[in-house]
Formats: C-alpha cells, structure tokens, sequence
C-alpha cells in the first residue's frame, strides 16, 4: 500500500505480522541500503527504553534491508504539537522527561541522533513519547563536521561547520522545548 511517512532513506508502510499485528516496515531507497544497516545496528544498541521505539529485526527482501518496527498511531509529536501547542507546564514536564529519558539513553549507547525533532517521536495511545528514525545517527565517540538534519534544529556549532558533539542534540532538544511553549519553531535568523 501508501507509505504513511517518506524520508530521504526510504519509506515506512504499515504492514501484518504473522499474528496479524499491524507493524511499521522502513524500506530503503536503493541508494540507502547501507544507511539502513547503520540504522538497524543502532536501533538494536538502544533497545529496552519506554522513549524509543520498539525495534523487531531487519526483513530482507528485494528492496534491501528493511526495518520492522512498532506501528505507533495516528500521529507523531508534530502532529500533537499542531493540534495542542501551547502545552500547559504540566504537559512540557510530561512530555520533557519523556524526550530527556529517551534521547539520555540513546546518548549512553554511544549514539548521536543528529536529527531530533518532533516529526521524529512518536506517540503511542498511552501518550508515551518514543524517539525514532536513527538513520542520520552517528557514533558519539567520532567527533563530526557534518552537516545533517533539519535546518530548523541545528546547533550552532553544526550551521558553522564546526567540530560537534552529542550537545547538538541538546540544542535540538531546546528548540522542541521552546516549540512546546510557543507553537512555532525557531528560525535558525532568530538571532
């Protein structure tokens, strides 16, 4: 069928389990095949956390590697950030500790995100945030010059062509905090 979200490495479609779970399958475009591994290997590194998704394997069949993963819908953080933004203080506490846990846990398996933002987390039916779509990520051990993401969250650091750290997701995780208590997202201009 229809994907139900496009990416610049592939495509997600919902898909049935042999018991008949509806699952997430990310299937590669044929130029991101390796990406795809990448992201297999760190999506299996952070496993076992209520803030990220859920991860069941790699499916091979004749597009390449792809990822099958816990289907979390209708809608993503974005999506609940349209809808309700401004949160209440008590919602940015609940939702923050949730984005804090999961992107600390990620930090502790050694892995850079490297493109958090809303579009990026999931919400499941028990409004459990869940952090996803590790195929920017890149091993916090290897300092970067990179620039990947989102223009829209990027840190300094990373818009100047700088030597980055983890921190840029820290900054990434601000710019979702200030989206929580505003609506609108900062302009990379925004002084």
């Amino acid at each position: 069928g229809r994907p139900i979200a496009q990416g610049s490495f592939g495509a997600v479609h919902v898909v049935r389990s042999s018991s008949g779970e509806k699952m997430a399958l990310k299937v590669p475009k044929p130029t991101a095949r390796i990406a795809m591994v990448r992201e297999a290997s760190f999506l299996s590194r952070v496993q076992g956390h209520d803030n990220v998704v859920k991860f069941h394997g790699v499916v091979e069949d004749l597009r390449g590697p792809c990822l099958l993963m816990q289907l979390y819908q209708p809608r993503d953080f974005h999506a609940l950030l349209v809808n309700r933004a401004p949160l209440s203080v008590a919602e940015i506490r609940f939702f923050g500790r949730q984005l804090v846990a999961g992107l600390s846990h990620i930090h502790e398996a050694g892995i850079r995100h490297c493109d958090l933002k809303p579009e990026n987390v999931l919400v499941d039916a028990g409004m459990q945030l869940k952090i996803t779509d590790l195929g920017l990520a890149e091993e916090s051990s290897v300092l970067s010059k990179r620039t990947a993401g989102t223009p829209g969250y990027w840190a300094p650091e990373v818009l100047e062509g700088k030597l980055h750290t983890d921190k840029i997701d820290v900054f990434s995780l601000g710019v979702i905090f200030h989206q929580m208590f505003s609506k609108k997202r900062l302009s990379i201009t925004d002084g």
